[in-house]
């Protein structure tokens, strides 16, 4: 009778330590940032299109959630009447990075794996600039 109630007594605990485990395992910068990232795109003139590797993004002026882990992208911008215009971004490190230093400091498995986490599913990265703005030349 008394390992049944000591074993009744361990679950809620291991149910407890599995839910903590798994919640701290998630990396601060998916948590808090996501996979994706808001970019406002606009031009002047207004009503350009927008792509990135031939795959239309959308008409100016619009927001674009755009895959955090994608490399450099080159953004396209075209009108009509105008000269196209491309626009590098660039990748940077996300802030919330420094979360999952901490959780390595404290715990160093979950912070490794939080670490992982982040950057094999690309949120431990920004995209620059959070706002694109493209001035598109007339064509002579």
């Amino acid at each position: 009778m008394r390992s049944l109630m000591t074993r009744t007594r361990k679950r809620p605990v291991c149910l407890m330590m599995a839910l903590v485990l798994t919640a701290i395992s998630s990396g601060c910068c998916t948590i808090f940032s996501g996979r994706t990232q808001p970019i406002n795109m606009n031009s002047e003139p207004q009503g350009a299109k927008v792509s990135v590797n031939n795959m239309n993004l959308g008409t100016t002026p619009c927001l674009v959630y755009m895959e955090r882990n994608t490399q450099y992208p080159m953004l396209k911008f075209e009108k009509e009447g105008y000269k196209a215009k491309d626009v590098q971004m660039q990748r940077n490190l996300n802030a919330w990075l420094i979360g999952d230093a901490c959780l390595c400091l404290i715990f160093i498995i979950p912070g490794v794996v939080a670490l992982a986490v982040d950057f094999v599913d690309g949120s431990a990265f920004e995209l620059y600039p959070p706002m694109v703005n493209a001035t598109l030349e007339q064509q002579q």
